[in-house]
């Protein structure tokens, strides 16, 4: 197993940029975002098995009526290797209204693939309406820039998890 060989990708230099470049109408504000283990604390390593869990905090500067909150990662050439957003997590009605002032923390929890070494970028956006008609407000590519410092992959921009091998 690769945490048996010590070859899980070792991650440096997670911290959240406040002054990142953002773009959007800011009724509503990224104040953070963090990549977290699972239990909880800021990832030190990808685990073999990927799962890891990607936290957006926000905030309202006015009400919202239909919030999405996204994040999306990227690789040293601002290529998205993968994004999602909390919409589909409400289905067709979408997520409840948020009043002005409020803080609110998105959570996603997936399974990242492994990734060779190298500098990527964890985005965070917060919106408001539906896929086919919402308002961005606050959208940064690059809010928490970090490194993998070490992986087991060689090339190619991720990694598929091996079940096996005969």
């Amino acid at each position: 197993a690769l945490r048996d060989l010590g070859l899980e990708g070792v991650l440096e230099g997670m911290r959240f940029n406040p002054d990142a470049d953002w773009w959007g109408r800011g009724g509503a504000t990224v104040e953070s975002v963090r990549l977290l283990d699972q239990q909880g604390n800021p990832a030190a390593r990808l685990p073999p098995e990927g799962l890891v869990t990607i936290e957006v905090r926000c905030v309202a500067n006015e009400r919202l009526e239909h919030p999405v909150v996204g994040y999306s990662i990227s690789n040293s050439r601002a290529m998205v290797l993968f994004a999602d957003n909390s919409w589909l997590a409400f289905g067709p009605e979408g997520s409840p209204p948020i009043e002005a002032g409020t803080r609110f923390v998105t959570r996603f929890r997936l399974r990242i693939p492994a990734l060779p070494a190298g500098n990527y970028m964890l985005g965070g956006a917060v919106a408001d309406g539906t896929p086919g008609n919402f308002i961005q407000h606050h959208r940064s590519d690059d809010a928490m820039l970090f490194r993998v410092a070490s992986s087991h992959l060689v090339e190619g921009i991720a990694g598929a998890t091996m079940l096996g091998c005969t």
